[in-house]
């Protein structure tokens, strides 16, 4: 896998690692657990089942309503509200599939999100997550949220598809196969998404860094 400009300063693997927050899980299985409809007989093994879905997802769904722009804030009542919808269709979802199933509900109800902003509020945002080291030094704290920043802003400005693609094969490391499934669209498709993000990518962020350099007005 050809991964992505690390020029930047941070890897896939960091990048996950800044984009982590504090654990929200308890609060949000607490929520879940109160929208979850009428018990069935097997509900102990329903709600088991459940509760791991959100333990083994709920990172996943933050990190990807993050990477469509929305600030953290958002982020965490996006996630909330996929894993409630996940409940309420925790018998309808295929074993397997669940990330599939949250993909779409995430970016069905992320771009709800930011539809309601209206074409008054800026998308990029400049707030970041904070680190997940125990004890990082200030200077190795401060690059890697300048990192993640100039990340996201690259991510930004690129077209939706092209964007979700990169994302989910760069640094959630899906398979095509697996984000073809997820989105209905054939595996050849997926790769050429990935192809001419990859080119999008290094276009935009050498652009980005003539710019912060005051090189271009």
């Amino acid at each position: 896998m050809m991964h992505l400009d690390h020029s930047w300063g941070i890897e896939p693997a960091t990048v996950d690692a800044a984009a982590e927050k504090e654990p929200m899980s308890a609060d949000t299985v607490s929520q879940v657990r109160a929208a979850e409809p009428p018990q069935r007989p097997n509900s102990g093994s329903r709600a088991a089942g459940l509760e791991q879905l959100v333990k083994d997802n709920l990172d996943f769904v933050w990190r990807l309503a993050r990477h469509l722009g929305l600030p953290e804030a958002d982020a965490d009542d996006v996630a909330q509200r996929v894993m409630i919808v996940a409940s309420n269709r925790f018998d309808d979802i295929e074993p397997g599939k669940e990330r599939a199933f949250l993909y779409r509900t995430t970016l069905f109800i992320g771009q709800k999100v930011r539809r309601s902003w209206g074409k008054g509020r800026e998308v990029l945002t400049e707030e970041l997550p904070d680190e997940a080291a125990p004890h990082p030094q200030p200077d190795e704290l401060l690059d890697k949220r300048r990192a993640y920043a100039d990340l996201h802003r690259v991510l930004q400005r690129m077209p939706e598809n092209l964007r979700t693609a990169l994302v989910l094969y760069e640094l959630e490391g899906w398979t095509l196969a697996e984000i073809a499934a997820a989105q209905g669209i054939p595996q050849f498709t997926v790769a050429s998404r990935v192809r001419r993000a990859r080119k999008h990518f290094l276009r935009t962020s050498m652009s980005l860094k003539q710019q912060l350099k005051g090189n271009l007005p």
